[in-house]
């Protein structure tokens, strides 16, 4: 069952960064569409092929990657930056010896590629900087790929208020969701509880830039 309602949390994911990287925000559209609906075809072919609730989400962090890569690429945010962490990401994944670790690997990747996102939208150095600082500081303490998990959806929480407040989300909104992150996360009794609860916000952030760039 805590399977199930984590796939459901990702597709709701997966399917809002497919909104956003659609939205116009630059030329080529074609080609800019091309990516997506090839994107989505993985997401899909790759939901086809899993055997487990753990393989189904390690296929939606790893699409929230690609999409990622896509957006970060649309907004400015260097070619040498994301071919560094598009490597960093096929690395990670050649190492991995399970879904886990293929989902800790995906969210890595998604801070890192938001941390650049949110640059090139320009939010301050220092708040980046700031969060960048608990990735590493929480990636030192994690004990286990769930924990990793939990740091990876925390730091993207906290990077998409970035990015919602240079998209021109309300700051109203903003405070709002980050209050359910605060006390979701008081609430939360594990690491799997945690996860639920960034990929919530991610969710809620999502729809918020997507309807605030339409």
């Amino acid at each position: 069952m805590k399977g199930i309602r984590m796939i459901k949390k990702l597709t709701a994911l997966v399917l809002s960064l497919m909104l956003l990287a659609a939205l116009p925000m630059s030329a080529s559209a074609a080609g800019h569409s091309s990516t997506i609906r090839s994107i989505h075809s993985s997401f899909v072919s790759g939901n086809t092929r899993a055997k487990s609730a753990e393989q189904q989400i390690a296929n939606g962090a790893y699409r929230m990657v690609e999409l990622l890569e896509a957006i970060a690429a649309k907004k400015g945010v260097s070619s040498t930056t994301i071919s560094s962490i598009h490597s960093s990401y096929v690395s990670g994944n050649t190492r991995a010896k399970s879904a886990p670790q293929q989902i800790a690997n995906g969210l890595y990747r998604c801070v890192e590629l938001l941390e650049g996102l949110a640059s090139a939208m320009g939010a301050s150095s220092s708040s980046v900087s700031s969060i960048h600082s608990s990735y590493v500081s929480g990636n030192t303490r994690a004990k286990s790929a769930p924990q990793q998990e939990a740091n990876g959806v925390y730091r993207c929480v906290e990077l998409l208020e970035l990015v919602a407040a240079r998209a021109g989300v309300s700051s109203s909104v903003i405070s709002s969701i980050h209050s359910s992150y605060v006390s979701g996360n008081t609430r939360a009794k594990s690491a799997e509880q945690q996860i639920a609860n960034g990929f919530y916000r991610c969710v809620e952030l999502l729809e918020a830039i997507a309807y605030a760039l339409d």
